[in-house]
């Protein structure tokens, strides 16, 4: 049978420019993974070093990488994280559990509904319970509505004391409170203070218990699906306990992203040594020091003279009060004056007190680690071998006694007495107990003060240690709260305890980074900015060298 002809059809021009577009997003639709940018926006420690939070897209997947709390001013100039932000978000992947890399992860889960999981190593997850914690109760994440007793609060305005606020109906605490009895303030959790009250310590917990049930550890070395398209791998790096640097695989394109967290300098005792690079196409790393550089063995040796110095002040009769940050510093320093006893650096009846319930929390977990084979790994020999410092060594102040320090001046000149070394935090002195031992003895020419660690210039640390910082004099007053304050105190600053590493040793281990394309430097001060891009520049010269500003969106090679 004869076929009949094929008729055929006229196409206009404007259907012919449809199909045509149509097969072009079908194209594109199917090559989407393959095809969609790889970029990088920062949310924060970009030109500051606090507030870690970068948002990296590889494969057409978005990835976190750490979600840290801001110091001071640094977050005025970033984007704020919001739901919009938090949209398609595969993972949070967290390097260590410094608060400036995850307390912004009360923001993300608690405060807007981040459901996704939330990697990081075993110690990491360990400590991040008594870390968020503390975020919680510290941090500012703007107006909120708080309520209150207004009973407790004429019994507590009557002697002096604050009033506890809280945010949750089924706070312990919170929820005895009869309706005709509640009142309501709304502010940021660091305005409560000025006004007359403290964040309840509950309702922390139970923000930090939010965020934990979306926790998930990982091994070291180990690569694991973070997303559809990208997995992700832990190399060790001695900052702290747990600490890692990052190393994202896009599946598709092949493409390496290194995320180098707070890169480790070898000092602690605790801690093995840095992981070997591997192979990347983009380095992501911090510079919190700068172009500067030192000598990592002459540091080691300034630990002795640290413990010899501890020793002639307590001989002398000196009230010694080290202003360190809870997590590390203040185990570091318990272990080097154990040392120093046991060396008989420091005589042996020396009367150490420890201060702060986060602290001595912090001071278990370290206890625990060194027993533990699961975490082994992620320390040194000598310190599962002997452990980080014999819990009877000092006299932890918690609880209703810390309280009172608090609330009593004449509490706080009994709890230090001269010839005993008490350690309390913040670290900068600008906050918590140290601040107030600061206005109580830092006109007392028999009183020294020893910081331990970086001192923002903006701080109450910064200010007294300016002046040994640029080889001149301590200044001779300060002003505290409004206050003017006679500084006859001694104060000294060691620089041998910092957990980050130097110029030198992060640019030795970027040339170990094979394939390397792009180098993003991260988590400096602005005035480190343009010297930093110098020196990388100078010393990766076919390698391109960016400093994110905040919230600028970088594509990735």
């Amino acid at each position: 049978m004869q076929e009949k002809p094929i008729k055929r059809f006229k196409v206009k021009p404007t259907f012919q420019i449809l199909l045509i577009t149509l097969l072009i997003f079908s194209l594109l639709g199917s090559c989407s993974s393959s095809s969609t940018p790889e970029s990088y926006v920062g949310y924060g420690a970009d030109h500051c070093v606090s507030g870690s939070l970068h948002i990296i897209t590889l494969d057409g997947d978005k990835i976190i990488l750490d979600a840290g709390s801001f110091y001071g001013e640094d977050g005025k100039s970033f984007p704020q994280i919001d739901q919009k932000t938090l949209t398609d978000v595969s993972a949070i992947i967290i390097s260590h559990a410094h608060i400036d890399h995850i307390g912004r992860l009360i923001t993300s889960v608690v405060k807007m509904g981040y459901k996704g999981p939330i990697y990081c190593t075993g110690p990491t997850k360990e400590l991040m319970p008594t870390m968020l914690k503390m975020a919680s109760k510290y941090g500012d994440f703007g107006k909120e509505t708080f309520f209150f007793s207004k009973r407790s609060q004429d019994e507590n305005r009557s002697s002096g004391k604050n009033t506890a606020a809280h945010l949750y109906a089924d706070c312990p605490y919170g929820s005895q409170i009869s309706p005709k009895n509640k009142k309501y303030i709304i502010c940021s959790s660091p305005d409560l203070e000025d006004l007359g009250y403290y964040f309840c310590s509950a309702c922390a917990q139970k923000e930090a218990n939010e965020v934990m049930k979306q926790v998930i550890q990982q091994p070291l070395h180990l690569p694991f699906q973070i997303s559809k398209n990208v997995t992700a791998e832990f190399l060790l790096t001695p900052h702290l306990p747990g600490s890692v640097m990052v190393l994202l695989k896009g599946e598709v394109s092949g493409h390496k992203i290194l995320y180098t967290g707070d890169v480790g300098s070898g000092l602690s005792p605790f801690l093995p040594s840095q992981d070997p690079p591997q192979s990347a196409d983009v380095v992501i790393t911090e510079a919190t020091y700068g172009t500067s550089t030192c000598d990592i063995e002459e540091l080691k040796a300034q630990r002795e003279n640290f413990r010899i110095k501890l020793g002639e002040l307590v001989q002398n009769g000196k009230r010694i009060i080290i202003p360190a940050f809870v997590l590390d510093r203040s185990q570091q320093i318990l272990y080097e004056i154990n040392q120093g006893k046991l060396k008989g650096e420091i005589p042996q009846d020396t009367p150490i007190k420890v201060f702060g319930n986060s602290v001595e929390e912090l001071n278990e977990i370290y206890l625990d680690f060194s027993n533990s084979t699961e975490y082994s790994p992620y320390f040194s020999a000598g310190f599962l071998e002997n452990g980080p410092f014999p819990h009877d060594s000092y006299l932890s102040i918690t609880g209703t006694t810390l309280s009172k320090l608090f609330d009593d001046p004449e509490e706080r000149r009994r709890s230090i007495s001269y010839g005993e070394i008490g350690i309390c935090s913040s670290g900068m002195a600008d906050n918590s107990l140290s601040l107030e031992f600061v206005k109580q003895w830092i006109s007392d020419p028999d009183t020294v003060f020893i910081f331990v660690g970086y001192q923002d210039p903006e701080t109450i640390g910064g200010e007294l240690v300016e002046g040994l910082e640029k080889g001149t004099h301590t200044p001779s007053s300060i002003i505290i709260d409004g206050n003017s304050y006679q500084i006859k105190a001694d104060i000294l600053k060691y620089n041998c305890f910092s957990g980050h590493a130097e110029f030198n040793q992060i640019t030795n281990f970027l040339h170990g980074v094979d394939g390397l394309k792009t180098i993003l430097i991260v988590h400096t001060d602005q005035e480190n900015v343009d010297p930093l891009i110098q020196a990388y520049k100078k010393e990766f010269p076919s390698i391109n060298i960016v400093a994110p500003q905040a919230g600028q969106l970088i594509a990735l090679p």
